[in-house]
């Protein structure tokens, strides 16, 4: 499909869909109106990018439900985004691991959690370094769901160990 073929296509299809794309943005922005423009884009965003399944020769009742589809996608994935006074555990033990007097990062870890295996110890460190999820699996050689399982625990370990420590009376 050329450029000029999907950008007709696309206009068409907004043209004729504006009021439903609105109306699921505006129920999901929560009737902000800031929050409804930004969503609106996402979902014309991903309409864009799907165009070429929609099936050409879609009577107007399939239409809808297709752009229904993708709207509900790009809007599921908005919800995602994390809002930006969120801080992740992660952030918080790096605050409380930094040490100002000069040990090093994995002493601290041993030193906070020693009941963690050594991998427990490697991923907690690599985290503190911002390493992303798919490196870390990389770099321990283990599948990223596996990962993702080891930190989900890792972390809760930690959080557990942190709130002890924090919570303790002087």
């Amino acid at each position: 499909m050329d450029y000029d073929t999907k950008y007709r296509m696309f206009e068409e299809l907004v043209d004729r869909h504006r009021w439903l794309i609105r109306r699921l943005c505006w129920r999901q922005s929560g009737y902000r109106r800031k929050v409804c423009d930004e969503l609106v884009q996402d979902c014309y965003i991903t309409i864009w990018v799907r165009l070429p399944m929609l099936q050409p020769g879609c009577d107007a009742q399939q239409e809808a439900a297709w752009i229904k589809w993708q709207c509900r996608h790009a809007l599921s994935l908005h919800g995602r985004k994390r809002p930006a006074n969120w801080i992740p555990i992660d952030e918080k033990m790096a605050e409380t691991l930094a040490a100002p007097d000069g040990n090093a990062l994995q002493e601290q870890i041993g030193e906070l959690s020693p009941d963690l295996s050594a991998i427990e110890k490697k991923i907690v460190e690599m985290l503190l370094e911002g390493y992303e999820n798919k490196d870390m699996a990389e770099t321990l050689n283990i599948s990223l769901a596996k990962l993702k399982r080891m930190r989900r625990i890792t972390i809760e370990k930690m959080k557990e160990k942190y709130n002890n420590i924090t919570n303790q009376q002087p």
